[in-house]
């Protein structure tokens, strides 16, 4: 028994050294590196921040090169605002120029507080934000004890070159009551060019943000010295290096350093304004004394972590047994149990991995999906892709041929009032419905198919064949299956479905085949009772019966309240279309013009936008997915009813310039007059006919004999009418007046230009 115990305690301690000698090797690693790693921080840190001073020098060149630029386009302004008129007035035309143009020029420059432009002698001061008087300007907008506005009258008396006044703390009002501290230098340039005096207010605090004074290094700071050494600016308040600029020669392009025991000072002297420029860098990195302190405590814990954490897991990783047995839920009651615990827990995971197995065989089933419509897209694929295809369409590639079909479903409409909504679809169980189907129909012809679920209710299926004289017979049983799905999950849908022609059974021709059978439900015949189209047996036509007169009959029967003749005209442009063999997708856009010609007679305060909203997108949803045209039709009328509820009544249009164009547009045809208008809407004629030319630009003839033209010339292009009939339909009493009037907005008689249009 001592024994077994010593052999257990040796083997503790071997992993317990183990694990600690890695934790010390760790320890000092780490030490060696955060030791060796501070000084070489410092050094790129400074060498970046002597870029940074640089770029910022290169900053300040800038903004004083712009500030001298600005004082030279003022001096150089052509106005003269100070001088006096006759009536011994300033000329306020040249200084509301004077003050214009000194906006323009500083809007860009940022670190403007303001620019001011006086004369000597003179009270009176321009800014940007106006005009002025220089006594109440700094004596009560911008007031220091020493620079107030005697200061400044008695500096311009002066003959000097351009001057830059210290950074100083002004007291600015900015409010009636409220008034800041701001730190401002005062730029004044030279009065020997002109007879201004400018005077340049710069923002200390925007200035450094604007040459990014804080990228330097933290603990820094920057002192701007002027040609003569006066200090101009400085980061520093208590700095004072004036001495020590004794020491220091620059020549021309060179650069200065200067250490101290805690700093290090670095001198640059810009090449364009001779400025001095100093660096002060601390010689470590600011903070760096407690992150070492801290450092060395984090390593100190962490060692004394290791160690017990080096205990702990010496103790768990010499009783793995134990542990196994903790892990599958098992108590430790001998050996024995130990083991029979084990074995039931492997017991359960084998019956979790028979679980996990029909998991898998569902994900299996995405995967086939996913790659399935993955080879749709519209690029080139791989040839590791198209191995994978090959390997999980095993089973469909076995036949020479395939042929692709497109599915889709819609929901059925209640039939009745009041009875039970359709159970909701789900696309797993619609799936296996149309799997059953589309075996069934290929069942006799000795082939099979997949389908996949497309999104929605959208589903493709592949279906192989090996006889291209079986697709026929496929087709027509699917189409009878499809169309006779009275149980199950299909009975509560409308289905429409494309196929596609035979193709190889390789993969490059999944794409076309997709493409082939999304026109074939574009192309599809609305006229057709089978609810299959066969892409191969489609028969393009363009004969869309889409009359424009006959649709502004509709809008003018919706709007007089005429809704059976508006019924009926509905039916009988879709009647037409349909007995052209019309395909759904040229259609579409002539349901929905018709849609939109009824919509513009909404009353807009009788009916609320999102049951307008609504009502669209339902109209929408049904014309998109209609399978035959009798549910366009049905669309069509359902929202006629609507709409014929919620017109505006006649006598609500006074003086709308909507309502008089839609109006116009309607009943061009007739003898329309000012009397006439004017009587429709409630006014008198000279009113109607000053409102009208205020409200389209051109009088009330002119612009109804512009909308007749136009419909005159459309039927002139693509009609083959008499002059007389087409003056007759246009609105005019007689052919001599039309062609006159057609020659005068036009140019040319009605014979010419329908001789040039077929030309």
């Amino acid at each position: 028994m001592p024994r077994i115990r010593w052999k257990v305690n040796m083997g503790l301690l071997k992993i317990f050294f183990s694990l600690l000698l890695v934790a010390v090797v760790m320890f000092a690693s780490n030490y060696l590196v955060f030791e060796n790693s501070i000084s070489g921080i410092y050094r790129q840190v400074s060498e970046n921040n002597k870029l940074v001073v640089k770029h910022v020098i290169r900053s300040f060149d800038q903004a004083f090169k712009e500030m001298n630029d600005l004082i030279y386009s003022i001096h150089a302004l052509p106005y003269k605002s100070w001088e006096v008129m006759e009536d011994d007035r300033i000329n306020m035309n040249d200084v509301y120029l004077m003050q214009k143009n000194m906006t323009t020029l500083v809007s860009s420059m940022d670190y403007l507080e303001e620019v001011v432009l006086f004369e000597k002698g003179s009270a009176f001061a321009i800014t940007s934000q106006g005009t002025t008087n220089l006594q109440a300007l700094f004596n009560e907008q911008y007031r220091h004890d020493t620079y107030n506005a005697e200061y400044w009258k008695s500096f311009a008396e002066t003959n000097r070159t351009q001057k830059v006044i210290p950074a100083s703390v002004f007291k600015v009002k900015v409010a009636d009551r409220l008034v800041q501290n701001r730190n401002l230098i005062v730029l004044m340039g030279s009065n020997q060019i002109s007879t201004y005096n400018i005077m340049l207010l710069i923002d200390v605090d925007k200035l450094l943000k604007h040459v990014n004074q804080t990228a330097m290094m933290q603990g820094t700071s920057l002192m701007v010295m002027d040609s003569e050494r006066n200090r101009i600016l400085s980061t520093d308040p208590e700095w004072d290096l004036v001495e020590m600029l004794n020491e220091v020669y620059f020549n021309p392009g060179q650069e200065a350093t200067v250490k101290s025991r805690d700093y290090e000072y670095l001198f640059y002297k810009s090449d364009y304004n001779d400025f001095i420029y100093i660096d002060k860098m601390p010689v470590e990195l600011a903070g760096t004394a407690p992150v070492v302190a801290w450092n060395r405590m984090i390593m100190i814990i962490a060692i004394l972590a290791a160690v017990g954490l080096s205990i702990l897991l010496s103790h768990y990783l010499y009783r793995p047994i134990r542990d196994l047995v903790r892990l599958l839920g098992g108590k430790n009651s001998g050996p024995q149990a130990d083991y029979s615990r084990i074995r039931s827990g492997i017991e359960q995971i084998q019956l979790e991995n028979a679980s996990v197995k029909i998991q898998m065989e569902t994900v299996h089933s995405e995967i086939r999906r996913g790659v399935f419509l993955h080879a749709l897209d519209e690029f080139s694929h791989s040839r590791e892709f198209e191995n994978r295809m090959q390997h999980i369409f095993a089973d469909f590639f076995q036949t020479g041929q395939f042929m692709m079909a497109a599915i889709h479903l819609r929901p059925k409409e209640s039939p009745e009032a009041g009875s039970e909504p359709p159970a909701p679809l789900r696309a797993a169980s619609l799936e296996q419905a149309l799997q059953a189907v589309l075996r069934e129909a290929a069942g006799e012809a000795g082939g099979h198919c997949a389908v996949f679920h497309a999104g929605s209710l959208q589903f493709l299926a592949l279906i192989g064949l090996d006889r291209p004289s079986d697709r026929e017979p496929v087709i027509r049983r699917m189409g009878q299956m499809l169309k006779q799905a009275g149980s199950g999950p299909l009975k509560d849908v409308a289905v429409m479905a494309a196929v596609s022609r035979l193709y190889a059974s390789k993969i490059q021709y999944c794409q076309d085949a997709y493409r082939e059978v999304k026109r074939g439900l574009m192309y599809r015949d609305l006229s057709e009772a089978s609810p299959v189209t066969d892409t191969q047996a489609i028969r393009y036509t363009w004969k869309v019966y889409f009359p424009l007169h006959e649709i502004e009959k509709l809008s003018n029967h919706l709007a007089g309240g005429n809704v059976e003749a508006c019924l009926a005209m509905i039916r009988d442009i879709l009647v037409k279309n349909a007995e052209r063999h019309v395909h759904h997708h040229q259609l579409v856009p002539v349901a929905e013009c018709m849609y939109y010609h009824m919509q513009q007679y909404v009353e807009p305060g009788k009916v609320d936008q999102q049951e307008l909203i609504r009502m669209q997108d339902g109209f929408i949803r049904s014309v998109h997915h209609a399978v035959d045209y009798r549910e366009i039709e049905t669309a069509l009328e359902y929202a006629a009813r609507r709409f014929a509820e919620w017109r505006k009544p006649a006598g609500d249009t006074k003086l709308e310039a909507e309502f008089i164009a839609q109006y116009i547009n309607m009943h061009y045809k007739e003898n329309l007059h000012l009397d006439h208008m004017a009587e429709l809407l409630g006014t008198t004629p000279k009113y109607f006919s000053n409102y009208f030319k205020k409200a389209f630009g051109i009088n009330f003839v002119e612009y109804l004999n512009k909308v007749r033209m136009a419909h005159a010339k459309e039927w002139l292009k693509t009609t083959d009418w008499s002059v007389a009939e087409i003056g007759e339909k246009s609105g005019y009493l007689n052919s001599s007046t039309f062609t006159s009037t057609f020659k005068k907005y036009n140019g040319i008689s009605p014979s010419e230009y329908r001789r040039k249009s077929i030309s």
